[in-house]
């Protein structure tokens, strides 16, 4: 008898086993020190970095996989003091950062073909730029769009293989259209130039003497409106 009640439970025993249904352990997830799931700071849509939720960010790492920081992705952000882009990106659309004033330095990576303008525009603290590729490369970047350097404060750009600097005279096509530098007191306007455009030195008030090369047959209007201390055209 005591032999038949073993095998009736062991027999229940092993039934209750084939049908057993498997728990798997929840995931982890973040939770913040009021007791909510954290929601990520950068929001990505189809690859791309459309907006972050924490306008009070400080620092922010772009999450591998963004192919492209859309346009006006951190407009505002007025404490981000840094940011990691990843090898991913290769696109920085108009006013990506616009307004993020205390921006001091960004390293840009070699993938990046396009930066829109006015991607850095008032991001007054940016002085200092690296990028992941050659001179050649990034020439082709800004190349795409000269605007984009009329709004970086950096003069120069730390490259792969050496240093851009950033002319004081923005010139497209063989005219002079902006003077990237309004504090500069003496301008030489580069050879190959054939026009002066419309504004070009439009309230540089430091500058005191400039150089035209022989070739410039054209000043547009108010090329140096606002030049107040200019002294010497030669």
């Amino acid at each position: 008898m005591k032999i038949r009640r073993l095998c009736i439970a062991l027999l229940l025993v092993a039934a209750v086993a084939d049908n057993a249904i498997a728990v798997t352990a929840p995931k982890a997830v973040n939770i913040g020190s009021d007791g909510e799931r954290q929601k990520p700071v950068v929001l990505v849509e189809d690859g791309v970095a459309v907006g972050c939720r924490d306008k009070s960010v400080t620092s922010v790492e772009i999450p591998a996989g963004v192919t492209k920081i859309g346009n006006g992705a951190f407009y505002g952000c007025k404490a981000l003091a840094s940011v990691v882009i990843p090898e991913s990106v290769t696109e920085i659309d108009w006013y990506a950062f616009y307004g993020c004033k205390a921006l001091a330095s960004v390293v840009i990576p070699a993938g990046v073909t396009e930066i829109g303008e006015s991607a850095f525009l008032e991001c007054w603290a940016l002085t200092s730029v690296e990028f992941g590729g050659t001179v050649a490369q990034w020439e082709a970047v800004k190349g795409k769009d000269n605007l984009f350097n009329v709004y970086v404060h950096a003069t120069s750009v730390k490259c792969a293989d050496g240093v851009w600097q950033k002319p004081v005279v923005l010139v497209e096509g063989g005219v002079a259209v902006k003077c990237l530098d309004k504090s500069a007191a003496s301008v030489e306007i580069p050879a190959g130039v054939t026009k002066i455009g419309n504004g070009a030195f439009y309230g540089c008030k430091a500058l005191a003497s400039v150089v035209i090369p022989a070739g410039v047959t054209e000043i547009g209007e108010n090329a140096f409106d606002g030049c107040t201390s200019l002294a010497s055209v030669v």
